[in-house]
């Protein structure tokens, strides 16, 4: 198993903070590791670095290998230095004394980027002052030139909004034209809607005029139907008269023949006689059947007589 000396991320998101460990290098980063040798704290103003020597001398001893970063870290804080004087089998005193020697050329070290640091600042400074007084009569001139271009400018603002407003009074001129042309034709439109309406008062006269002829057409319709009907049962009613006088026809042949047979039967008398002259006559007149009733009625006694008159 290959170990290796790295960084394992914590904290949240936007706030970082590593955690040096030793690692199986096939693990992921934030992984579980095997011993934690330190941290990593970037957000702290300077960066913040600790390390536990004893624990990474132990795990180089093993074979573990430093990331690119954390051997920046080992060599800036003088562990790998005194890794290197372990190895070669130096005495404790000599390494300290190497270690001491060290850091006084990293302070040196420091000093001098510091001093060339503030050299390039103050040479920076310096420059942009030249240039500021480099600026100084081309900046009159250009503040000369910018009122100048301001003057100008606010003239031709000034013939713009002119200009402007004489594109109003034109558009307001041809939107009030536009105006009245709609009004003409509204005024138009309300004409043709009166006519339309008067027109269609017309036609809705035309068509009452038209239901009511259609509605008298129809009663005289009814009139000559009902003129038709009364004429048929004037004709049915003549009709039945025909059919009745017959029947009456045959009623007094029948009692005429019967007198005949009773004065055959009897002997004649002149009343019989006379009475059946009379019915005769009736039966010519076509006498109502009343009177022919009558005759039924007397017909008895004249037989009743007869019958007497033989005995």
């Amino acid at each position: 198993m290959s170990v290796k000396l790295r960084l394992t991320r914590m904290g949240r998101k936007k706030l970082p903070f590593y955690r040096i460990v030793a690692i199986d290098s096939k693990t992921r980063r934030d992984g579980k590791y095997l011993e934690k040798l330190g941290y990593y704290n970037p957000i702290s103003v300077p960066a913040e670095i600790k390390i536990d020597r004893e624990k990474v001398f132990k795990w180089l001893e093993r074979g573990a290998i430093p990331s690119d970063t954390v051997n920046s870290f080992l060599r800036n804080k003088g562990i790998l230095l005194e890794w290197d004087l372990k190895k070669r089998g130096w005495e404790q005193e000599k390494i300290e004394q190497e270690l001491e020697k060290w850091k006084i050329k990293q302070l040196e070290r420091e000093k001098r980027k510091e001093a060339m640091l503030a050299m390039a600042q103050r040479e920076k400074d310096q420059h942009e002052a030249e240039e500021v007084e480099v600026k100084s009569p081309v900046a009159e001139k250009s503040e000369a030139k910018t009122e100048e271009v301001e003057q100008v400018e606010a003239i031709a603002e000034e013939a713009e909004k002119v200009v402007a407003k004489a594109d109003d009074v034109e558009q307001v001129e041809a939107k009030t034209e536009e105006a009245e042309k709609v009004v003409a034709k509204a005024d138009e439109v309300e004409k043709v809607e009166a006519k339309t309406e008067e027109a269609e008062k017309v036609v809705a006269k035309a068509d009452d005029v038209e239901q009511v002829e259609a509605k008298t057409e129809e009663a005289e319709k009814v009139v000559a139907k009902a003129d038709k009907v009364e004429k048929v049962e004037a004709k049915v009613e003549e009709v039945e008269k025909v059919d009745a006088k017959p029947s009456e026809a045959k009623k007094s042949k029948a009692k005429a023949d019967k007198t005949e047979k009773v004065k055959a039967k009897a002997p004649v008398d002149k009343k019989s006689e006379v009475k059946a002259e009379k019915i005769k006559k009736s039966v010519a007149k076509d006498k109502k059947p009343e009177e022919i009733t009558d005759s039924k009625k007397q017909s008895p006694k004249t037989e009743s007589s007869a019958k007497k008159k033989n005995k």
